[in-house]
């Protein structure tokens, strides 16, 4: 049996390139149930890769708001059961 178990409280919404890498990275999904997810959160962070922001710098504009839309998807994940 596969079962997510993710914390995304709203106020820990991470709002740092080094946040966000620690949320995707955390994501073990070997059978690829997460993929849709992961591969949308992989492609965010290569693009504020090449912004060249610092690791603790704030995400903005439209790169935060497509994180905004990633994260209000992720306690759907945390609902997964196979």
């Amino acid at each position: 049996m596969f079962v997510a178990k993710l914390r995304t409280e709203r106020e820990m919404l991470p709002r740092t390139k080094r946040e966000m890498l620690r949320v995707v990275m955390s994501l073990f999904d070997s059978l690829g149930f997460l993929a849709r997810f992961t591969v949308r959160a992989k492609i965010l962070l290569q693009d504020i890769w090449r912004t060249a922001i610092g690791w603790d710098d704030k995400i903005a504009g439209q790169q935060l708001e497509k994180w905004n839309n990633l994260w209000t998807i992720l306690p759907n994940v945390r609902n997964l059961e196979v």
